[in-house]
């Protein structure tokens, strides 16, 4: 990147700071619902036994993330009891991990009814991300030692697709197999680098590396997601924390700013 982007880079903003978090989220959004703003509304019935999954971060009512979200919305005096009929299905479903759909007629139709309540529902499955997956993320990572919302959003993006674990596509798998890659000190130009198990690598070194290696263990499953990041990463967009445009799956540029909650 030119000079000028690496001195504005070196502020570091946070994935937590609100327009990089916002950013971050809404690239995540786009990604996985084909929306930057209404990826809150999404419900659809997964494959055969795994339950419906719904809203900004596939929330699931097979393992109970759907259900914490509706717990934060409930929890709120704007909460239009759109969820009543559905709890104790869900809290049955949640305990067992069962993906069965029976009784649950009407959910996503309720899900939409929510979304459509101002910035209460969108608000609440805010709020269950962090929670859920932003956090454990980063402690999952915290080795590792990101300092670029971009890398982080790549690893939150994983590990919404593929799951935490050490195997197969899990993210997991794909850090260590990232880190196994360099076996000394790599030079960049990002003014930060990351812990790549004994040695230190340049961030956006390590995140291009990373991006090739979740393409690999996914054979090409994620490229959509992975060219989006390498388009930001050409351009210099490391810090997220200002309205920005990257390139989609189809090659089309997809405009970002830090309106909203996502």
């Amino acid at each position: 990147p030119s000079v000028s982007v690496v001195a504005k880079a070196r502020a570091f903003p946070t994935i937590d700071s609100s327009c990089a978090f916002r950013i971050g989220y809404k690239i995540i959004s786009y990604l996985n619902t084909g929306s930057v703003d209404s990826g809150s509304s999404m419900c659809l019935a997964g494959n055969e036994g795994a339950g419906y999954t719904a809203g900004l971060a596939r929330f699931s009512t097979q393992y109970g993330s759907a259900l914490q979200v509706i717990n934060i919305y409930k929890a709120d005096p704007n909460y239009k009891k759109e969820f009543d009929a559905f709890i104790p299905t869900l809290q049955k479903y949640a305990s067992q991990q069962s993906g069965t759909l029976a009784g649950l007629d009407g959910f996503c139709d309720a899900w939409t009814r929510a979304s459509g309540n101002g910035d209460y529902f969108k608000g609440a499955q805010f709020t269950a991300m962090r929670t859920l997956f932003d956090k454990p993320a980063l402690d999952y990572t915290s080795d590792l030692g990101p300092r670029y919302p971009i890398t982080k959003s790549a690893i939150l993006d994983t590990l919404l697709m593929n799951g935490f674990g050490n195997s197969g596509e899990a993210l997991g798998a794909s850090v260590a197999a990232t880190n196994a890659a360099f076996t000394s000190d790599t030079a960049g130009n990002s003014a930060s680098t990351v812990t790549a198990g004994s040695v230190s690598v340049d961030e956006i070194v390590w995140l291009s590396k990373f991006l090739d290696i979740r393409d690999q263990r996914t054979n090409g499953k994620d490229a959509a997601h992975s060219d989006a990041y390498r388009s930001l990463i050409k351009s210099g967009l490391y810090t997220l924390d200002s309205a920005l445009k990257f390139t989609d799956y189809n090659g089309n540029s997809v405009s970002v700013n830090c309106d909203g909650l996502v």
